[in-house]
């Protein structure tokens, strides 16, 4: 009887180490499929992404679709996502226009996030949660700065025929971030505001980054070709950029070349010209707009800084949220949860409270 009862207590012992072990997750991971690793934004995410999973007892696997904008590389990464057995996947979609990648993944009730770029709400399914950067009125913030940097007064109905003039530059004109961003810096100010490249009506207007994976160098190239024709950024007050590698990218192409250099102290409409914009806050750029004075103009102005740990936490809790629930997750979402980001200024620059 006494051999039983110590079975009977080392079989509990075993149970409940054996709940323990559940409860830690030990083995279970989630999977993080990102645009393109060549971005130091989505750098700093991952590793953050990493620390913050493996303090709540998971494994963080990464996967990258390498700005293929097709979404065929999306569709491979959640496949390999699903095999690695991933309990649940937050992804960076490439192309947002198309659900195809999480199908699958939706079929098998694997929880889907959305971060940083979210799902267009036409395709249907689109994962259970998104979580973003307030991105539309930071833009439109830095519009205002940058008229009043220009003008010296801010944009208002009697000052409409002032027009800031802009060449702007995407890496993919149906990625719902950078859309967001164009909505506040220049779709909400378009009575003060002229696009002068490959003008058009709402996102289909400026040059789209092609031609090379690092949508930095794409820019840049991009940028120097149209530099002598009718589309060139010399003609601009501003340069846009939707993302900080493309600002960078930008900035370099011009600060190498002696001629495109005198932009950044030129004039146009006799107002000064010869700056540029970006949007990421990643720790190069916030070094370039640091390093912005009226007497060393080569460098990038402003930009807007994304918390991005704030924003990977807050996705892998919903994917842990929603691994521990009872039932299948939500198979789409009305809403993502918006995370407040800030305009980050040049020393002296920053706006009077």
């Amino acid at each position: 009887m006494k051999k039983l009862l110590s079975f009977i207590a080392g079989a509990s012992i075993l149970v409940s180490s054996g709940s323990s072990i559940v409860a830690c997750n030990k083995g279970d991971s989630l999977g993080l499929l990102i645009s393109n690793f060549n971005n130091d934004y989505f750098k700093n995410m991952m590793a953050a992404g990493k620390d913050y999973a493996k303090e709540k007892g998971y494994t963080l696997n990464t996967y990258d679709s390498k700005a293929d904008i097709s979404g065929a590389t999306d569709q491979t990464n959640v496949k390999d996502s699903m095999t690695k057995g991933d309990k649940a996947i937050i992804i960076n979609p490439a192309n947002v226009k198309n659900n195809n990648a999480i199908k699958p993944a939706l079929e098998k009730d694997i929880p889907i996030i959305n971060i940083d770029t979210e799902y267009d709400s036409s395709v249907g399914e689109r994962g259970a949660a998104g979580f973003v950067s307030e991105q539309t009125k930071a833009s439109s913030l830095m519009f205002k700065k940058i008229y009043n940097k220009i003008y010296g007064e801010d944009p208002s109905d009697s000052n409409k025929g002032k027009k800031v003039k802009v060449y702007a530059m995407w890496s993919n004109q149906d990625n719902d971030a950078e859309q967001k961003r164009f909505k506040g810096f220049v779709l909400e100010n378009q009575e003060w505001i002229q696009i002068i490249n490959k003008p058009g009506s709402d996102y289909k207007q400026g040059s789209v980054a092609t031609g090379n994976e690092n949508t930095g160098d794409a820019a840049g190239n991009v940028l120097t070709n149209e530099w002598s024709g009718s589309d060139s950024a010399k003609n601009a007050h501003v340069i846009w950029a939707g993302n900080d590698p493309m600002a960078l990218g930008m900035k370099k192409a011009i600060d190498l070349n002696t001629d495109m250099k005198k932009w950044f102290s030129s004039t146009v409409d006799d107002k000064p010209a010869g700056f540029i914009v970006g949007f990421d806050g990643s720790d190069d750029v916030a070094k370039e707009v640091d390093s912005w004075s009226e007497t060393e103009r080569n460098h990038i102005y402003l930009t807007v800084k994304q918390e991005y740990s704030k924003i990977v936490q807050a996705a892998i809790d919903k994917a842990i949220e929603l691994i521990k629930a009872e039932g299948a997750a939500a198979k789409t979402f009305d809403k993502s949860t918006e995370v407040e980001a800030s305009v980050l200024y040049p020393k002296n620059e920053a706006p009077k409270a």
